[in-house]
């Protein structure tokens, strides 16, 4: 019933044609086994494909239809501006391509970067703009060069925790850039001044705990998908063109508490492979060091 008893049994039994001289039957016993052998590979890339496709896991690939379906009957209902709408849609084939680690998911994500950055400067939110352009621009196109240039091979960076001392510096840091980001926000009169300006501060300190391979940058993460729900919620009040804005933004919350945990699983893969060697898993250990 186990593989390797398979193995044994065949080889035995081609042992005992050769020595019956029975080589015709050896024939028709090698050609079976070629088919049997083609069948089972057949069946587990049948397998193996319906693992990957359900793998990325059936609530990833009903939650990115709904939203796909919902950005759909927004646009029909409501219809946005199409530089508005547009990056909607780009951002949930972004998402769905980054779950099966696609380096193009990246480059498609730093185009469509750009449109985003169109569309803060459009309603005013100029902070969000140049946050998003670091994060959005800079970061993605980043990480595809350095995929780009070791083709073939699937690596994923060493997931590292920063430790609650060195998080809270973080946050403590990110508050000061956000007092200064709203002063000069207000002094330049964008709209929505606070809560840009807080959004601005989340994208700078993603950005960087992102290029570290930081698990903290996603709950940076929430909390900036949260701002973008509280904001284009504001938004919609005036303008209900801005609702797919809003929904996009409900969708990447959800996607940040997903990845998240996914971080955590790698990690935790990653701690397994390296097990004999003790690598420091916070910030705070390898100081201690």
């Amino acid at each position: 019933t186990t593989e390797q008893g398979c193995r044994f049994w065949i080889d035995r039994g081609i042992d005992f044609l050769i020595c019956q001289n029975d080589f015709a039957l050896l024939a028709a016993a090698e050609k079976a086994l070629c088919q049997a052998m083609r069948a089972a590979a057949k069946k587990t890339q049948k397998h193996m494909l319906k693992s990957k496709i359900l793998g990325m896991s059936a609530f990833t690939f009903f939650l990115s239809l709904a939203t796909v379906a919902a950005l759909t009957t927004a646009s029909v209902f409501v219809k946005p501006l199409w530089y508005k709408a547009l990056p909607c849609f780009v951002t949930v084939a972004v998402l769905y391509l980054s779950a099966n680690a696609n380096k193009y998911s990246y480059l498609l994500g730093a185009a469509n970067s750009v449109l985003y950055t169109v569309v803060y400067v459009v309603n005013g939110l100029y902070g969000g703009a140049v946050s998003g352009f670091l994060q959005g621009v800079m970061l993605q196109a980043a990480i595809f060069v350095k995929w780009s240039l070791s083709p073939g091979v699937k690596k994923k960076p060493v997931i590292k925790f920063l430790g609650k001392r060195n998080e809270a510096v973080v946050w403590a840091a990110m508050l000061g850039l956000w007092a200064a980001a709203y002063f000069v926000l207000r002094t330049l009169n964008g709209s929505n001044a606070l809560l840009d300006a807080l959004g601005f501060s989340l994208g700078i300190a993603s950005f960087f705990m992102t290029i570290r391979a930081y698990a903290e940058t996603w709950h940076i993460g929430m909390a900036s998908y949260a701002l973008q729900v509280v904001l284009w919620s504001v938004r919609i009040a005036a303008d209900i063109r801005e609702l797919p804005l809003l929904i996009i933004s409900v969708y990447g919350l959800i996607k940040s508490v997903e990845g998240l945990l996914s971080w955590r699983k790698i990690r935790r893969e990653q701690q397994s492979i390296t097990a004999s060697v003790h690598v420091p898993d916070t910030a705070d250990e390898r100081a201690n060091e």
